[in-house]
């Protein structure tokens, strides 16, 4: 469909085309023509072709470049139609960004946080980036938040945050209060260095304030130091313990703990796995076989990168993990990791620790909680586990 408009100035005429039909117009023909029957008074004509119907999904980036290579360009006085040309251009590019957006599946997001009082929006976005919170999460957390604000609430730092708060907490999974106490035997897994061995020492301490007689057992024979730590530990908390080097004993040793010394639990210390050895990961999967564990932490350290964590998930995804740990919150100022890690999958969260002292620097994990710890940095989990039942 070919449109004619006539007008004195152009750019007027090329504003109302742009009302009338957004950017689904081509330039055909521009030209000064007299107006009858003042022949002294000249003003523009304009032709346009009318873009009626869309472009097939697969070929559109092509469509578009041939209409803009077959364009007739008309000439005036030697000279290239400068304008015909540039509006030509915009509209494919406009097009093209179109299509970028709809491959890539999402739009353009934070894109509105230029205005003014979208302003404490952008702050609270930013403070998720610094946070170490994936940018694409950061984004969906702040479009939902914004969703629920008023023009009026988003200049408030209060509702905003609250707002913001809320949407990180819906997607925090934990687990519920009772899961490890329905547990009795408990496995800890994961790389070297995240603090396994202290974590099972505090969950030994947890589950004595209850009343109730633990074992402790290692497979970390290879370093020395990892044997005589969980055993300094076990002697301090008067808790049996024994060192196994292959699966089969492993399982021997567990049953006879339990018979022996009339056990409630049995926590279980593995050998830290290199998250780029998947063989080894392999091997730590004949011990949990063998003793088939009622619970299998999966512990991290709130240090690791997010791509080593990601990492880390998805070579330990055949094993049927019951929970993560988080550990190390006093040792760093980005806590995104937690929400990173648990976005996308069904592991939730468990229990969480800030700090090297044993029983006492663990906490249960709890959305508020996480949700605070991420944006603000703040340790509200509440009181330990171990102090608020020595408390009761």
């Amino acid at each position: 469909m070919i449109k004619e408009y006539r007008g004195r100035k152009f750019n007027v005429l090329m504003e109302d085309i742009k009302k009338d039909f957004g950017d689904n117009f081509t330039l055909i023909e521009e030209k000064e023509v007299r107006k009858k029957p003042w022949i002294w008074m000249k003003e523009h004509q304009v032709k346009v072709k009318i873009i009626e119907e869309p472009f097939e999904k697969a070929s559109k980036k092509q469509k578009l470049l041939d209409l803009l290579n077959q364009q007739d360009y008309q000439s005036r006085d030697g000279k290239e139609d400068y304008v015909q040309v540039k509006n030509i251009e915009q509209t494919m590019n406009n097009m093209l960004e179109t299509m970028k957006t709809i491959q890539v599946g999402q739009q353009k997001t934070a894109s509105y946080l230029g205005e003014e009082h979208e302003r404490v929006l952008k702050e609270y976005y930013e403070k998720l980036i610094h946070s170490d919170v994936n940018e694409t999460l950061a984004k969906k957390i702040i479009s939902e938040s914004r969703m629920r604000l008023s023009e009026s609430q988003m200049s408030s730092h209060q509702d905003v945050e609250k707002e913001v708060l809320k949407s990180i907490a819906s997607k925090v999974k934990v687990t519920d209060e009772g899961d490890l106490l329905r547990s009795n035997i408990i496995a800890l897994i994961g790389p070297t260095g995240v603090g396994k061995t202290t974590t099972i020492a505090k969950l030994a301490g947890y589950f004595q304030t209850k009343e109730e007689k633990v074992g402790l057992i290692t497979t970390d024979v290879y370093r020395i130091a990892a044997v005589d730590q969980l055993r300094i530990y076990a002697e301090i908390l008067e808790a049996p313990f024994r060192s196994v080097r292959e699966p089969e004993e492993l399982k021997e040793v567990t049953l006879k703990m339990i018979e022996e010394y009339n056990l409630d639990r049995v926590l279980i210390d593995t050998v830290g796995r290199s998250p780029m050895d998947t063989q080894s990961i392999y091997d730590l999967q004949e011990y949990l076989d063998a003793t088939d564990p009622d619970h299998i932490g999966l512990v991290l350290s709130s240090t690791q990168k997010n791509r080593d964590i990601e990492k880390i998930l998805n070579n330990f995804q055949h094993i049927p993990l019951s929970s993560l740990f988080f550990t190390k919150l006093d040792e760093t100022l980005q806590h995104g990791s937690m929400l990173n890690a648990v976005h996308g999958n069904d592991i939730p969260i468990s229990y969480v620790t800030n700090g090297q002292n044993v029983p006492n620097d663990i906490f249960k994990a709890s959305q508020d909680g996480v949700a605070r710890k991420i944006l603000n940095g703040v340790d509200d989990f509440g009181s330990s586990i171990v102090s608020t039942n020595i408390n009761e």
